[in-house]
């Protein structure tokens, strides 16, 4: 129950974390943090430490024996599924679309056991190109951009 809880937490904090990411850029002179500088800080230092308690269960379920995933009812790879699926939403805010799209397509068939990785490489380029085609430029949808660099390369893109 509680790797459940670490990663629920987890999600919620990369959400907070590409919510934090977008605060205006708007500042003093003197703020050398900027808006988004104490929050990204204290959600950063969080992650890091929700990662040392998910190490620390795992490597004390280990040293017990007992199983990590068993005794909830719930397949290991549900959780892991649901893991990337928690991380992909997150992302998708901080990398833009395109680059967590492409990721989380090509990671999820690997999760569940497919192992031709060309293609998947393939299939995870056009499943991301017919996306940003379909609904970025024919619908005109706004799609995540990430920031930063990935923002300003993403206007190119759609």
């Amino acid at each position: 129950m509680e790797l459940i809880f670490c990663i629920v937490l987890g999600g919620l904090l990369l959400f907070g974390l590409g919510s934090a990411l977008r605060f205006p850029t708007r500042t003093v002179g003197t703020d050398v943090l900027r808006a988004s500088g104490f929050p990204v800080g204290v959600i950063v230092l969080a992650l890091v430490i929700l990662l040392i308690l998910i190490a620390k269960y795992i490597m004390q379920s280990r040293k017990e024996g007992k199983p990590i995933f068993r005794d909830l009812g719930v397949p290991p790879k549900l959780v892991v599924i649901a893991g990337a699926i928690v991380a992909y939403m997150g992302l998708m805010s901080v990398i833009g679309f395109i680059l967590s799209t492409l990721t989380f397509v090509f990671v999820n068939p690997v999760i569940m056991g497919y192992r031709k990785y060309r293609v998947l490489v393939f299939f995870s380029v056009i499943v991301t190109t017919v996306l940003v085609v379909l609904f970025g430029k024919l619908l005109f949808v706004p799609l995540p951009r990430g920031f930063g660099l990935l923002r300003e390369i993403s206007y190119y893109l759609y």
